[in-house]
């Protein structure tokens, strides 16, 4: 019985601690929901940790012939744990003087000792996290690496690096709205944004945790998972030929202070977009790279979709080039609305004069009589010409065509749309349809993007999409190329000021009055444009200028668009290895610029035969050194190791780069021009991945 009391007893009292502690422990949890909720949920949150994303390195952007288009630049925030475990307060004292010297004479923000004294004070408090600069360049932090304090590594020194990036186009303005800008809180446009998941690669992860005043610290980086690197892009743009489309345009545009324009140069046969140049004004009135205008706005083409009506009847044959119709003496009456033609007088014209001068009557008179009956029919024909639809280029912000249904239109459309109006395309998608005609009538989609690359190997090759059939006869294309050639060389055609003395050119001017948005009423605004493609005989190029309410004496697609397209033309076509030009230029010294010179090799060799020196040097060699004595030329090949850092000195900038990447190198550069010195000295052993820091003058 005693026992059993006893045991009873025993029982009682671990019940009533269990009790007692459980009331004590409700009694804490209420006192710290009640009393200190907001003191330990803020505790909480300091002592938090959580998963940053580490950006990947971004891929290049580069042209056609390499140049280097779009690159990321590394730069690093430098920060110091002062808590970390090997930093001893005798490390610290003993370096401290010293590394406040350094601070103040490269940073040069504070006094010496208000440098030592906040390093001090951080010591002391053990910030965690304690900011010395932002936005350092990769040289000055190797060597900010080997400072006092910092060159005990990261355990003992406690520097933290924090990586980041900033994009930079080496061209600025040159193809910008192209290419594409990229930068944190805007929309990405351009290539930049159709291509990102390419280029952006694959962000990796680091834990950090939140530490004293809200910062974030990295708890270990060993735990990191890395980034993967974004792969490169090689654009189909010749960077030549878009510095010669945007100088012609930035040109034409300035002295006639229009609005906006652009300027889009195809390869025929493939369909690669070798310049795309579009300027408008900004706030300020400058013309800069604002808006893909080639791709984004749509407008009525005028006369230049006259080359459309034309094909259209002559592919049917219902017209030949020397039948002759009647403009009624230069006006005409569509179902009581009155069409004129300016400028031409004469009451009867060839066909092909007829296409030479723009005669507005006379193709919408054709069109009417043949197609009145079966307007599906003229639409059908368009969707044939790829026409309806959008090209498909590689961009983000394409615009449609706008056609309307066959169902829908008037008996005046036809005739006004005969001569480019109540339609509507942007200047590639008639350019394309221009560039099928070049292509005797086989049509080439539209495309920016050639290869991809990682690692400087390309993973993969974009093939020209180029269709199997035919948009019309060859007889009708041979016939339509004949009338776009007469167009320049006819002394009475709109394009005659254009005629070169050196290269036959083949296009078509077109003049659209602008709408005045108030009165509903066409204005005395025009849109000038000319399309066509040289050289005429064997078409290498295609290429389409866009001139919006230009000003003054020369307002028409053949006096303002038309000599941006002669000067793309001309400098395309003479500095074109494939095309041999029909003149000669003798000249018998080099001048004192290229004496002493080195580069990539058919850029040298351009350059020395253009000044009639014998250039016999093998093609495989990337690269050359050149002396011009008075003996001749020395050549020697300019060989790297991919082992050992190259001499850069004197190379252009483009080379440099080309020679650095095919390393495997990481740059970063400042200035323009030619280099002038390297971080990395000639023969020094380098490995892939590593950075080298390059100044040009």
């Amino acid at each position: 019985m005693k026992i059993k009391t006893s045991i009873l007893l025993r029982i009682y009292v671990v019940y009533a601690f269990i009790f007692m502690s459980a009331i004590a422990i409700l009694v804490q949890i209420y006192r710290i929901q009640n009393y200190k909720g907001d003191y330990w949920i803020q505790k909480s949150k300091e002592l938090s940790t959580k998963l940053f994303t580490i950006p990947a390195e971004r891929g290049n952007i580069y042209a056609h012939n390499d140049n280097l288009l779009a690159t990321s630049i590394p730069f690093f925030n430098l920060y110091v744990d002062f808590g970390a475990q090997g930093m001893t307060q005798e490390l610290f004292d003993k370096n401290v003087d010293s590394l406040a010297w350094y601070m103040a004479t490269v940073f040069q923000k504070k006094s010496l000792n208000k440098y030592k004294s906040d390093l001090i004070q951080a010591k002391k408090n053990k910030k965690r996290y304690y900011l010395i600069q932002r936005k350092v360049n990769y040289p000055t932090l190797k060597e900010i690496q080997q400072w006092p304090l910092f060159r005990e590594g990261k355990n003992k020194g406690g520097l933290i690096v924090e990586t980041k990036q900033t994009r930079q186009n080496p061209y600025n303005l040159l193809a910008q709205r192209t290419i594409g800008v990229y930068r944190d809180n805007a929309p990405l446009v351009g290539l930049e944004a159709y291509y990102d998941t390419i280029l952006s690669g694959k962000k990796g992860q680091v834990l950090k945790q939140k530490i004293a005043g809200g910062i974030w610290m990295p708890i270990n980086d060993s735990l990191a998972i890395e980034p993967k690197n974004g792969k490169d892009i090689y654009t189909t743009i010749d960077i030549n030929l878009q510095d010669v489309a945007e100088t012609a345009l930035l040109k034409a545009l300035d002295s006639s202070q229009a609005d906006f324009g652009c300027a889009i140069v195809m390869d025929v046969k493939t369909g690669a977009i070798r310049a795309m140049v579009n300027l408008g004004r900004n706030a300020n009135g400058v013309l800069w790279e604002i808006e893909n205008y080639a791709v984004s706005f749509k407008s009525e083409p005028g006369s230049t979709f006259k080359a459309v009506s034309y094909l259209m009847l002559l592919d049917k044959g219902y017209i030949t080039m020397n039948d002759t119709i009647s403009n009624g003496g230069g006006a005409w009456n569509f179902y009581g609305r009155r069409m004129i033609d300016e400028h031409i007088h004469e009451s009867v014209l060839s066909v092909k004069e007829a296409f030479a001068r723009s005669s507005n009557i006379i193709v919408a008179r054709l069109i009417d009589k043949n197609y009145k009956k079966n307007k599906k029919e003229f639409y059908n024909t368009l969707e044939r010409y790829g026409l309806t639809k959008k090209s498909g280029i590689d961009l983000k912000g394409e615009t449609a065509p706008i056609i309307g249904l066959p169902k829908n239109w008037s008996n005046l459309s036809l005739p006004w749309r005969a001569t480019g109006y109540e339609q509507t395309f942007s200047p590639l998608q008639l350019l394309t349809f221009y560039n099928t005609v070049a292509n005797n009538g086989y049509r080439a989609k539209p495309y920016l993007v050639e290869k991809i690359a990682k690692n400087g190997k390309v993973i993969k090759t974009i093939e020209p999409e180029v269709s199997s059939t035919p948009i019309a006869s060859q007889k009708a294309i041979d016939q339509l190329k004949a009338m776009l050639k007469e167009v320049i060389q006819n002394p009475k055609g709109t394009g005659r000021s254009i005629r070169s003395e050196y290269f036959e050119l083949g296009g078509k001017s077109g003049t659209a009055k602008l709408l005045d948005r108030n009165t509903g009423r066409f204005s005395s605004a025009n849109q000038a444009m000319f399309a066509g493609f040289f050289p005429v005989k064997e078409p290498r190029y295609s290429c389409i200028v866009m001139v919006y309410n230009p000003k003054g004496i020369y307002r028409t697609g053949g006096g303002i668009a038309g000599p941006v397209f002669k000067e793309i033309a001309e400098k395309a076509l003479a500095t074109d290895t494939r095309i041999a030009p029909n003149y000669t230029k003798e000249i018998t010294e080099a001048p004192e610029m290229i004496a002493k010179m080195k580069g990539e090799n058919h850029q040298v060799k351009n350059i020395l035969n253009h000044y009639g020196y014998n250039t016999n040097f093998a093609d495989e060699i990337d690269f050359v050194d050149i002396e011009l004595r008075p003996s001749g030329v020395k050549l020697a090949p300019n060989t790297t190791s991919e082992s050992k850092m190259p001499d850069l000195k004197g190379l252009n900038f483009d080379d440099a780069l080309y020679l650095l990447e095919s390393m495997g190198l990481k740059i970063t550069y400042s200035g323009i021009g030619k280099v002038q010195n390297q971080s990395i000295s000639p023969g020094t052993k380098v490995a892939r991945g590593n950075h080298i820091y390059i100044v040009m003058k």
